[in-house]
């Protein structure tokens, strides 16, 4: 018995693959180390660097410093004024020749020089110094214990005139009183006869007269008082004044002369600093137009 044709099995190729475009994390590595391995540092522009230097110096050079003693703003500031001069030439080291350098060295060692001096007259007058505020202190203490006393001594005398002169008030007032009664009263037969009642209301009249006298006497030995009182208060009050005076007058001479914090000084050395920059840049600048200029000088 024939058979049908028999099936031939269906050989399975290989499946086409579209090949991986993926890259192993090392490649990746490989290839951005190798990028960055390649990529040059733009060259620093002159210019921009110099603009930074003496715009710091010019800053330093109009710095002022509030309150003495202005030996350690002095150090803070010289160190400063150094950084900025070590970072431009830290930076273009090529600009950075003999005449700047030269330049330089002078300019902050006579910087230095004048700078100590200030330092040590500072510290030499800080002694006369304490000595002149020390004399101006005790001078306002005494002022004001001055016035004190003259409060004192003007309110006890009042008090004591007013008490002196409210006595004799009152006694003016009763002896105006018993003036009245004597004026009121009817004088009998008998001192109509003696002229007992004229004489009494003379001696009532009299002794008010007197009071009267007597107080206007106790209110100017007040016054008299007072003013005696005001005159010697002005006098010694004249006198610690103008020495007070004296004394603010001689601190800040002192201080003028022997502690300040060299605002010119500091800012002509910056300015000289900053034109040594300048120079420096100006003769780079030129070398480079005319690569032959240093053999020719």
């Amino acid at each position: 018995m024939s058979s049908g044709p028999r099936t031939q099995p269906r050989m399975r190729g290989t499946k086409f693959r579209r090949p991986s475009t993926k890259k192993h994390s090392k490649d990746r590595t490989a290839e951005y180390e190798a990028s960055v391995s390649y990529v040059e540092e733009a060259p620093l522009d002159p210019s921009r660097v110099s603009s930074r230097a003496l715009n710091a110096l010019e800053h330093l050079g109009t710095q002022r410093f509030a309150l003495p003693p202005f030996s350690e703003h002095f150090q803070r500031w010289m160190k400063d004024v150094e950084a900025v001069l070590t970072d431009f030439e830290m930076q273009l080291p090529e600009i950075a020749d003999e005449a700047y350098k030269a330049t330089v060295q002078n300019r902050l060692s006579s910087l230095r020089e004048v700078l100590g001096k200030l330092v040590d007259a500072e510290k030499n007058s800080s002694g006369e110094a304490s000595k002149l505020l020390q004399e101006l202190n005790a001078c306002e203490l005494e002022l004001s214990k001055l016035e004190r006393e003259y409060r004192t001594v003007t309110y006890e005398a009042r008090k004591r005139h007013e008490k002196a002169l409210g006595k004799l008030r009152n006694e003016i007032d009763l002896l105006n009183k018993q003036r009245l009664k004597l004026l009121r009263k009817q004088p009998s037969i008998v001192e109509r006869i003696l002229h007992r009642s004229s004489v009494k209301l003379d001696a009532s009249t009299n002794a008010l007269q007197s009071r009267r006298t007597d107080l206007d006497h106790e209110g100017a030995l007040l016054q008299t008082n007072l003013d005696e009182l005001r005159g010697n208060y002005e006098v010694k009050r004249k006198r610690l004044g103008e020495r007070q005076e004296s004394l603010k007058a001689k601190l800040d001479e002192f201080k003028g002369t022997t502690s300040n914090d060299a605002l010119e000084i500091r800012k002509a050395a910056c300015q000289e600093l900053g034109l040594g920059v300048t120079q420096a840049v100006d003769r780079s600048s030129k070398r480079q137009t005319n690569p032959d200029t240093d053999k020719n000088q």
